[in-house]
């Protein structure tokens, strides 16, 4: 159970992501992130032709540190200190650094074989079509999904001002050693050769009726001494 929940959590906060430009940083706290809402109207939201392009697409969520933390531990100054003594203690961020918050995914590192961590892919009708109303935006039917190659099986994607994401896999990570999906089979071995195929004989009428005459008047030579002698 606990194992389960290590995973779900992992893959949640490495693969949730979001339009660029529609949340920020707080600016009195930098570690919290808040809808990019302006003084007047609505958050503003990419178009799908936007979001075809992966410098539009930032991590959601936080990352997990080293020590299974979204946030670093808490050091308490050393005794005898006289600066760090009766002050709060700080994070220690050295030896297990925090990730930037809304990172864009091209910072991502690699997956295995040197493959981008995303893969972004169109899909639909990308064709962009003018509203009715003056008022309202472009209309476009098309949906642009980025699929990741670090945890497969995990998808977000983006239509029509809406996105969101899914996951589909076994709960395991593509790693350089260890991967538990199944290699290539093995070569099949070639066919043997096959031998030349040969009619199968097949004698006509005559031959058979000759033979058959050959048998019979065999068979009556056979029997004829046993009547001269009966006779005798």
């Amino acid at each position: 159970m606990h194992y389960l929940r290590a995973q779900i959590s992992r893959i949640a906060m490495s693969t949730t992501l979001a339009p660029k430009g529609v949340y920020r940083l707080n600016e009195d706290d930098k570690n919290v992130i808040e809808e990019n809402t302006p003084e007047e109207g609505s958050v503003p939201v990419p178009s799908t032709q936007a979001m075809s392009k992966k410098d539009n697409w930032v991590h959601y969520t936080r990352s997990i540190l080293k020590c299974g933390r979204l946030t670093s531990l808490a050091v308490e100054g050393e005794e005898g200190d006289p600066e760090e003594e009766g002050g709060d203690a700080k994070p220690k961020t050295n030896d297990d650094p925090q990730e930037q918050l809304l990172k864009p995914v091209n910072n991502d590192c690699k997956a295995l074989g040197d493959a981008p961590a995303w893969t972004l892919r169109c899909y639909g009708d990308q064709t962009i079509y003018g509203a009715a109303n003056p008022n309202a935006t472009d209309l476009s039917y098309g949906i642009v999904v980025m699929k990741s190659n670090i945890w497969p099986g995990a998808f977000s994607f983006f239509s029509s001002g809406v996105w969101s994401q899914v996951y589909v896999g076994d709960g395991h990570k593509m790693e350089v050693k260890k991967t538990f999906y199944p290699v290539n089979p093995p070569k099949m071995v070639c066919d043997p050769e096959e031998k030349p195929c040969c009619i199968e004989p097949q004698p006509d009428a005559s031959a058979a009726k000759k033979k058959k005459g050959k048998k019979s008047k065999k068979g009556e030579d056979e029997e004829e001494p046993a009547e001269e002698g009966e006779e005798e």
